[in-house]
């Protein structure tokens, strides 16, 4: 599938680059374009807050793009979800990402009706009830990742597939008759009733006497309830051609379903909306993840250090000690021990370019000397280095230390 892919061309649309192939012990090992980091990854990461509507607008339009060029190519990937959808690098606006792993994808001339497909979360209802299907079905999916997007958790989760189809009747509706009448699985989860019409089986009727408890479903009655939950509220109009742009992908009918085409050309997709700084995603400090607000165009350079800001480093995840910092350039860094005066401590790169004995002024008492020969003065100043370096730098320090 890859080789097809590299020979008609289509990585160009935002589809990872497939390089070469080489034998090892193992297999076959293949090379692709270095990216980032997934959809999934991401939000996993930001605590699935959910996403600006600018980045959220950025991804599916992208996307979209690899569809189309997916059905133009015959292809169907059957497997779009946040874990393959790949950032070329978070930290810059607007996101750009590329669709990956193919190993599941087929070629439309191979789909069999009742093949499945498609993880369970994301599977569209003519997989569910064995219909014949096309490349729509990956629109369905990402509906479901933008659904994602949008509210921070997935929009159907089901430990099967009848809660899965019972969760997608009670939100967006039930197929049509004439749908339903060729599905290969339509009876394992519908009843032909008196009024010549298909309708779900009850909990009951599914599972017999081993009916289990079930969930009572989503919290909101409609695709419409998700605007309440959009992040930007100062700008419904946005919002509105958001949602309805959902709708559009997460249609019952295959043949109604938005085509990869028409989302490029959506309003939602094509609009130029205000832009409003009300809003910000919060991440978490140990992330490392900057605000989508901040539009990085490359990461800051790394610069050295110098010997007065080097006793000053403090990892991303602690709180820097206020005994520590300081807002002079010519700080110290000094902490208290007991009843002990403060004592300096040099950080690493001032000791190696300095005299190792040092002295204050005359009026001071005099620094950390390793001429001293008060074994149990040394002893209380090693114990203040390392609770020193145990607050700053919050993490596991051998404080029993043994002073030959």
């Amino acid at each position: 599938m890859l080789r097809k892919m590299k020979c008609l061309d289509i990585e160009k649309y935002n589809i990872v680059k497939f390089i070469d192939t080489f034998p090892t012990q193992f297999g076959n090992a293949v090379v692709f374009e270095a990216l980032d980091i997934s959809l999934y990854d991401y939000l996993d990461r930001t605590n699935c807050e959910p996403m600006l509507l600018s980045d959220i607008r950025a991804i599916i339009k992208q996307l979209a793009t690899a569809l189309d060029a997916l059905k133009k190519s015959g292809i169907i990937h059957t497997d779009v979800k946040c874990d393959n959808i790949m950032m070329v690098n978070h930290q810059l606006r607007p996101l750009k990402v590329k669709l990956i792993d193919f190993g599941v994808a087929i070629s439309t001339s191979h789909a069999r009706q009742g093949m499945r497909l498609q993880p369970l979360s994301l599977r569209s209802p003519e997989i569910i009830c064995g219909l014949k299907f096309s490349e729509a079905i990956d629109m369905w999916s990402l509906g479901c990742v933008m659904a994602l997007m949008i509210l921070g958790n997935r929009l159907f989760e089901a430990p099967s597939e009848y809660e899965l189809l019972r969760r997608i009747v009670e939100l967006l509706g039930q197929p049509a008759d004439h749908l339903l009448n060729g599905g290969l699985k339509t009876k394992d989860y519908f009843n032909w009733t008196e009024s010549n019409c298909w309708e779900l089986k009850t909990p009951a009727e599914f599972y017999g006497r081993n009916v289990r408890r079930v969930d009572e479903g989503s919290w909101f009655q409609s695709v419409d309830d998700l605007k309440d939950v959009l992040k930007e509220t100062n700008n419904e109009a946005e919002a509105e051609d958001c949602i309805e742009l959902l709708k559009a992908m997460l249609k019952i009918d295959p043949n109604e379903r938005i085509t990869p085409r028409e989302v490029a050309s959506h309003p939602f997709i094509t609009k130029d909306y205000p832009t409003f700084q009300t809003v910000e995603v919060k991440t978490p400090r140990s992330s490392g993840f900057p605000s989508p607000n901040e539009g990085f165009d490359c990461e800051p350079p790394v610069t050295p250090l110098k010997d007065e800001d080097s006793s000053n480093i403090h990892p991303d995840d602690s709180n820097p000690s206020p005994e520590i910092l300081s807002s002079g350039p010519e700080a110290e860094s000094t902490m208290l021990y007991e009843d002990q005066s403060p004592i300096r401590f040099e950080s690493e790169l001032s000791k190696t370019s300095k005299p190792s004995v040092m002295h204050a002024d005359s009026s001071t008492s005099p620094l950390i000397s390793e001429d001293s020969e008060d074994r149990g003065r040394r002893k209380n100043r090693f114990r203040c280095f390392f609770s020193w370096m145990k607050k700053t730098f919050c993490c596991c320090c051998v404080t029993n230390v043994d002073v030959d």
